[in-house]
Order: structure tokens, then sequence, then C-alpha cells
């Protein structure tokens, strides 16, 4: 499924499932996610990818219950700070 993350805006994904950065930035952990590179959410775990600039992703998920868009930065900027 094809899902536009607007700037500024967090993609928060469960597994298992994969993601796939079509156009835009995204950001998971000081990660910066390749265009074009599958990434693989595994199963019990969960990513929040932080949109940097608007984005188009190809996602595939179990359940579209998996995903959910947040309009702010999941991860708190003192987190950001100390690392």
């Amino acid at each position: 499924m094809n899902l536009n993350i607007n700037k500024g805006s967090t993609l928060f994904i469960k597994g298992p499932a994969s993601l796939i950065l079509k156009t835009g930035a995204l950001n998971a952990f000081d990660y910066i996610v390749p265009i074009k590179k599958n990434i693989i959410i595994r199963p019990y775990r969960a990513i929040p990818f932080y949109a940097i600039e608007d984005s188009l992703v190809d996602v595939r998920v179990r359940n579209n219950e998996d995903i959910s868009i947040f309009n702010e930065d999941l991860i708190p900027s003192d987190w950001r700070e100390k690392s």
C-alpha cells in the first residue's frame, strides 16, 4: 500500500511488516532510510519513521491496524540531546 507522509509526521509500523521509501526522506532512530531499500520490521517490534521531507512509502503489513500516522515526532527531544 502506498502512503504519503507529510514532513514533520511520524509513520509508526508494527511488525511483521516491510517498508520501501519511494521519494522523500525518513529517519528511524537517527538512521536515514535509503530510497528503494527494503526495510524489514520483525514480528513483535515497532519502528517510528519520522518524515524529514514529504515522503511516499510502500508499506506491506498483515493488518492495516499495524500502521499509525502521527502529526509529530514520537521520539522525545531530550532523548536526541543525550545521544
